[in-house]
């Protein structure tokens, strides 16, 4: 061989790492011996993107040059969201008197922050609300994506009575 095995491992990271980029100290073992790497991770990856870090890899053979590391990223989203690259999309219930009036919810921001969202009026399930670069970061147009907000809108359980009244409305 010309050089030293390259070696592989795998991340974890948040939303937030994801849009700002972070460091990470890694721990590797190699022949019984820990070693500790650092590297910096840079912003706008996403679940199954792979890092590769040049001559970070295994040093066993100390006369040759050392391999590579490749590091695969997960990224973790916040509870209540999916990830579709730099698009983060959530549901939000909405009791059905506020969809037919209008009302407003709230989203988390993946910063951390909260996000008042309007529903307008007449918002029927399955309607998609769309905040603008509020949501991960994308490397091909350098900005961040938005947020998705599906609304599920609640249907009241009705007694008799008011479905007669309903009834006799429409």
């Amino acid at each position: 061989p010309h050089r030293n095995a390259n070696m592989e491992v795998q991340i974890a990271i948040s939303i937030a790492e994801s849009i700002t980029g972070t460091h990470r100290d890694l721990q590797v073992n190699e022949n019984g011996a820990s070693r500790s790497i650092k590297i910096d991770i840079p912003r706008g990856l996403y679940t199954g993107d792979t890092v590769k870090y040049s001559g970070m890899g295994s040093n066993q053979n100390t006369t040759l040059p050392p391999g590579d590391l490749f590091v695969r990223v997960i990224v973790t989203p916040p509870a209540g969201y999916t990830v579709d690259q730099g698009t983060l999309h959530t549901q939000r219930a909405v009791p059905l008197w506020q969809a037919l009036l209008g009302t407003t919810v709230t989203v988390q921001d993946p910063m951390g922050g909260d996000l008042v969202i309007k529903v307008p009026a007449g918002t029927g399930t399955g309607s998609r609300l769309r905040v603008a670069q509020k949501g991960g970061w994308m490397r091909q147009t350098e900005q961040r994506g938005d947020i998705l907000v599906e609304i599920v809108v609640l249907m009241p359980e009705l007694t008799e009575e008011q479905r007669q009244t309903i009834s006799e409305w429409l």
